[in-house]
């Protein structure tokens, strides 16, 4: 039956190759004709069980697998134990049956037998398949036998399927690759198969599906290939051709045992890696001790082996030998690096035939480059490079239009033209930059940090036992920087994480990579993080005549010699790439033409083409060192952004201290910190002198991460982080220590209403110079505003708005970007390299970073201050005089007329910023006193601190405070304004100003009354949207030829109004505040309140103070409570209240009724007969006589009511 059964299925598929077994497979073992033998029973796989399992079994297991003969019988589950059932034992085959299950046995289904003894078989493998031409035995060109001769696949339909077979066929390891196209070469001879469809579950080519041999009309050029994975490797080597040798076996790698390992078996490794001829055998674990089984020992090989595992040797598990005697091997690489800056980096050269070669940059891409990165053991690519960027080899150019998809291990997997088949010359070398596997962390500079080393895609850290200069001039030589300077130790660039991958390293110092030199490695060793290596190299890069050490004049060091970088084609990405090598942080900006001043020597490189991704300017394109004819003054420059800041300070050159590391910005603790440390600062921040060093968190707490303690700055060091110090991650030091500094600054306003409006000033070579109005706009302006520590800019002032300076004209033709920290990073024409005259200062307005809020015009409120975007109150704990003064100067108002404290001006709502303001009264802004800052906790709203200042506009000639003429303060004189261009929308600020309702009409020709003194301002273009006049355009201050006959004046509507009354003098009482209509609560409510009003709004005298809502309940806010006006108080806005309207609702709403009540009596008389009551005097009489009857209010007097006759008495009928 089951003879049968075979036949019908070889006819059903007789366009297979030759009859394979479907009801047996082997498993787990070297190759196709290896394994554990299980068999097929109703769908379901099974084991056999080795009692009397023998070579005559095995012989027919091999027979019904298409192999070769029987090597060995295997029992005792020689390759692993199998799951599921075991069905057979006891198998007793003669010899020459043709499927297992034909032999005598006990069948499906054992229950004495368990999977610890499963048998297997070793049969030859006599596969009809090969791999040609590929560079180790598991690659190459597909080539089967048939009838005595070898031909080849057709790729037509050749996928992953099909490829796996191969690879599992003949005992490598996975698929890596399938490859078309005749990848590895056309081969010769007939193609034998052609349209295969394997469905991945056969065991051998054989069972796959195809048209029949020789059936097809393909050529050599569709010649299908393969790439399998090995199954040996090398690990941790310094390339893709040394390392601890690894083999793979039962799914798991392995580690070799070098009991007897030597040169001959080496060689063998060398020759299945497809590499070169074999340099050394390594042992006791030189390449590092790897982890689970070792598989091989006592390996012996004669040397024509083609893998290790056919070299005779004790295998598949060894318990007497330990992973500190792993074997490793060192095998001539086919690839090299030449004439690069570091190991990994160069023209690519490949060994070919014994010869070393080249390969030509057609089609040459980041995926070719790639693999050369990988090949070398190198990191990631940087970049690629073309036209023989590292200088032209000699002999072959081997390999032109490489096609690599990444994903190869080699250059010589990836499809190509072929060995030496191009017409290519040297001129077309290509060329690779990649990572290097060391790098340097933390340092100042790209060329000094922590050393640190990667391991499977892992950086770890060298630890500094026995570390010298020897191994520290290997790394510079490495990294393609300079000599070495110094071996640091002791984490002198902080501790790095993860693990600490070598210690003792021992290099001669003539080694290309650190990896290569002898050292304990790859982690196991009792070293921690404080012991950390590091390096200073020098630098091939530096920064000269710049405002701070990340700007500069770019020079760079070739030949010993330094020479400057010519600006033709240079850009923001060779900026960046200059920043990068510095350490600094981000461009800022390309400078040219000399900007930092000319430098001398040689111009070493013009026509740069980086692409931001090169860690060194040298590593770019370019038309090579020395190779045009560029004068200095085209040398080119930089404005990088420090890796250093101040945070919270009062303007660019004050505040919290605060250092760039990995990603993020970190504060330094206070310990040890002094003026020495601060000077460092000062000049690595572009500011002037130090002026004071401050502590214990001065400028406010910082958040995250404190990066530095107990820094010990000489004062000469260019940066913060290149001084002694313990840095990166410091635990016993928390933020209530944070450093601060205060630097001069090198910008300054002048003449402005404010601290932040004013002309602007620059310090350049120990002098204060101003700016040029030519291109001044609102960009450059903006970059005042912060640096001078303001808010946003208001406007931006030209033709000396804010008066004629003196001394040179510094600057002119910015171009700002909006991006600068500070004004002199913005492109401009040079220093004083302008004929501009002082008539054409620049000047700004910026948005102060204090304000006054809910006062009675914009000198008096509530103060607030501006962090971190938003505002917040200052407690009025130890609010005196001096902190008042303070704010009124900042804001721009008068002398300070009075403190309020508890809330005077109502409660402000989230953060209260300060507290315990200590002003000497001479700052220039409240943030610069001295106070606990930028959150408080021990205080609540209720003592919210305000001021009231002296106004810098007034409204004068008329009975009403919000009308009249207007008067501006400057320069402590009072004075008007024209009238030219006067309009509402400039009407409508000086209401505001006023702290006046709406507009109601601007007033022209001295409509109020002629004024004294000065025409301050003319030709006023307000946009209606400013705070002050002072913030309007203008032709500035005192420049007008306006007379008095031409003074301005305003009406405005009160901030308070009477609301469904029965005339405009009776109603609800409704304030104006913050431009929002509220009422007020009855709670104290009383004449002498009530009064004010009437007197504000010119509605006489009060007849009637009115509670409970008596006019209707009003809506909204609910603005004052508790109102406590006193007889001589002029406005009603600025008598003392409570804003805390919680306990009020609208059923309490104030009244008021104004004017004069008159009262109608109407009396009889009788009089004698011929007695005229009409006559005067006996009207006089009786009036007095009323008087004293009749009580009335002492104000409005009584008096006769004369009727239409003219009579006051009428004669009844």
């Amino acid at each position: 039956m089951s003879f049968s059964m075979w036949i019908i299925l070889f006819l059903i598929l007789g366009n297979n190759i030759s009859r394979i077994a479907c009801s047996l497979k082997l498993v787990k073992g070297q190759n196709a004709c290896s394994g554990r033998v299980e068999v097929l029973y109703n769908g379901q796989w099974g084991t056999v069980c080795d009692d009397d399992w023998d070579l005559s079994d095995a012989e027919v297991v091999c027979r019904e697998m298409g192999c070769g003969d029987v090597i060995e019988a295997k029992t005792g589950a020689y390759f692993g134990q199998g799951s599921g059932s075991v069905w057979m034992t006891d198998v007793n085959c003669v010899g020459n049956e043709f499927t297992l299950s034909s032999c005598e046995s006990r069948k499906w289904g054992v229950d004495d037998c368990d999977h610890s003894k499963d048998a297997g078989v070793i049969c030859q493998l006599t596969s009809i398949f090969r791999l040609v031409d590929g560079r180790e035995i598991c690659s190459g060109r597909v080539e089967v036998l048939y009838n005595g001769t070898w031909g080849t696949v057709c790729h037509d339909s050749w996928d992953w399927n099909d490829a796996t077979v191969v690879c599992a066929e003949l005992g490598c390891g996975d698929i890596k690759e399938t490859k078309f196209g005749a990848f590895f070469g056309q081969g010769s001879g007939p193609v034998w198969l052609s349209d295969l469809q394997c469905s991945n579950n056969e065991y051998s080519l054989r069972n796959c599906k195809s048209r029949r041999w020789g059936q097809n009309s393909c050529g050599h050029e569709k010649d299908a290939g393969v790439v399998c994975n090995r199954k040996t490797k090398l690990v941790n080597g310094n390339n893709a051709c040394s390392g601890r040798v690894e083999v793979y076996h039962q799914w798991s790698w392995g580690t070799v045992c070098d009991n007897g390992w030597d040169a001959t078996d080496a060689a063998v490794v060398c020759r299945e890696m497809g590499c070169g001829d074999v340099i050394e055998a390594k042992t006791g674990a030189y390449f590092g001790q790897g982890s689970g089984n070792i598989w091989m020992s006592d390996v012996n090989c004669a040397g024509d082996e083609s893998t290790l595992s056919s070299c005779e040797s004790r295998k598949w598990g060894v318990d007497d030998c330990d992973h500190s005697k792993d074997a490793g091997v060192i095998c001539q690489s086919l690839i090299r690096l030449v004439n690069g800056i570091s190991p990994c980096s160069g023209r690519v050269e490949v060994l070919h035939d014994d010869e070393w070669g080249t390969v030509c940059d057609d089609n040459w891409d980041w995926n070719d480059a790639t693999v050369a990165c990988r090949e070398m053991d190198c990191g990631g690519v940087k970049e690629t490079k073309s036209g023989a960027f590292f200088g032209q080899g000699t002999g072959r150019v081997w390999l032109n239009n490489l096609q690599c998809y990444s994903s190869e291990s080699t250059l010589t997997n990836c499809q190509s033209s072929g060995w030496g088949q191009n017409t290519c010359g040297h001129e077309k070398d290509a060329g690779v930059v990649c990572h290097t596997t060391t790098k340097v962390v933390d340092g100042f500079s790209s060329c000094s940090g922590r050393v640190e080393v990667v391991r499977n895609g892992v950086w770890g850290t060298v630890c500094d036992n026995g570390w010298d200069l020897s191994d520290a001039e290997v790394v510079c030589r490495e990294l393609g920087c300079g000599d070495v300077i110094e071996a640091n130790t002791g984490a002198y660039f902080g501790q790095g994480s993860g693990s600490v991958w070598m210690t003792d390293v021992n290099c001669v110092g003539d080694e290309s990579t650190l990896s290569s030199c002898e050292s304990r490695k790859w982690g196991g060793f009792d070293c921690n993080p404080s012991k950390d290596a590091g390096v200073i190299c020098q630098s091939h890069i530096r920064l000269v005549n710049g405002s701070n050490p990340c700007s500069g004049r770019v020079e760079v060091l070739y030949n010993g010699q330094w020479g400057t970088v010519c600006d033709d084609g240079w850009d923001l990405s060779d900026a960046a790439v200059a920043c990068r090598e510095m350490g600094c942080g981000d461009v800022i900006e390309a400078k040219s033409g000399a900007y930092f001043g000319q430098g001398t020597g040689q111009v070493w490189l013009s026509d740069l083409q980086c692409y931001n991704s090169e860690f060194t300017l040298k590593s770019c394109t370019s038309s090579g060192w020395g190779k045009k004819s560029c004068g200095h003054e085209k040398d080119a420059g930089v404005a990088c952004r420090p890796n250093i800041q101040l945070e919270d300070g009062f303007n660019a050159c004050s505040g919290r201290v605060e250092v760039f590391h990995q990603w993020s910005w970190g504060t330094v603790c206070d310990d040890g910190w002094d003026l020495s440390d601060a000077e460092v600062v000062c000049r690595e921040m572009g500011c002037g002198d130090v002026i004071e060093a401050k502590t214990g968190a001065y400028f406010g707490q910082g958040s995250t991460i404190v990066w530095m303690a107990d820094v010990n700055c000489v004062g000469n060091e260019s940066t913060l982080s290149s001084c002694e110090s313990h840095k990166w991650r410091v635990n016993d030091c928390d933020h209530s220590k944070d450093t601060g500094a205060i630097c001069q600054s090198l910008v300054r306003l002048v003449n402005g209403s404010n601290a932040c409006s004013g002309r602007v000033e620059v310090f350049y070579d120990g002098q204060w110079g101003t700016v040029c109005d030519d291109g001044w706009d609102l960009s450059d302006a903006k970059i005042v505003c912060r640096e001078m520590g303001c808010g946003d800019v208001l406007d931006k002032k030209t033709g000396a708005y804010f008066g004629q300076g003196s001394g040179p004209v510094w600057m002119s033709d910015l171009q700002c970007v909006n991006t600068e920290s500070t004004l002199r990073n913005c492109k401009s024409s040079g220093w004083g390299q302008n004929s501009c005259g002082h008539e054409k200062d620049a000047g700004v307005l910026c948005q102060p970073k204090t304000k006054l809020v809910n006062g009675i015009n914009s000198c008096s409120g509530r103060v607030e201050v501006l962090h971190n975007g938003q505002w917040g109150t200052v407690c009025d704990d130890g609010w005196d005089l001096s902190d008042a003064e303070v704010v009124c100067r900042e804001v721009g108002c008068g002398d300070v007329i009075a403190i309020r404290t508890g809330a005077y001006f109502g409660q402000g709502s989230e953060k209260i910023w300060m507290a315990d303001a200590s002003c000497i009264g001479n700052e220039s802004t409240l943030s610069s006193c001295e106070s606990r800052k930028w959150g408080v906790d021990d205080c609540d709203h209720s003592k919210d601190a305000g001021v009231i200042c002296q106004s810098l506009i007034r409204l004068v000639n008329s009975s009403d405070f919000c009308s009249g003429r207007v008067e501006v303060r400057y320069n402590g004189k009072w004075g008007t304004v024209c009238d030219n261009d006067w309009d509402v929308s400039d009407a409508a600020v000086a209401c505001r100003e006023m702290g006046c309702g709406d507009v109601v009409e601007a007033k022209i020709g001295a409509y109020f009354g002629q004024g004294s003194g000065p025409v301050w301002m003319s030709n006023l273009q307000c946009s209606n949207t400013e705070s002050t006049l002072s913030d309007c355009q203008s032709s500035g201050w005192g420049t007008g030829s306006c007379g008095h006959v031409k003074d301005a004046g305003v009406i405005c509507k009160h901030p308070v109004r009477l609301v469904n009354g029965s005339d405009s003098c009776s109603g609800r009482v409704e304030v104006l505040r913050s431009g929002i209509w509220g009422t007020v609560c009855d709670n104290g409510w009383d004449l002498v309140d009530a009064a004010l009003v009437c007197r504000n709004l010119g509605c006489g005298r009060v007849l009637e103070a009115k509670t409970g809502a008596y006019f209707g309940q009003g809506s909204g806010s609910i603005w004052m409570t508790n109102v406590m006006c006193v007889e001589n108080e002029s406005l009603f806005m600025s008598c003392p209240f409570d804003s805390s309207t919680l306990s009020c609702g609208h059923e309490k709403d104030a009244g008021v009724i104004c004017g004069y009540v008159q009262v109608h009596l109407r009396i009889k008389v009788k009089v004698a007969p011929g007695v005229d009551p009409n006559n005067t005097t006996i009207k006089y009489k009786l009036l007095k006589e009323i008087g004293r009857k009749v009580s009335t209010d002492g104000i409005s007097p009584l008096r006769w009511k004369t009727q239409s006759n003219g009579k006051v008495f009428q004669k009844r009928n």
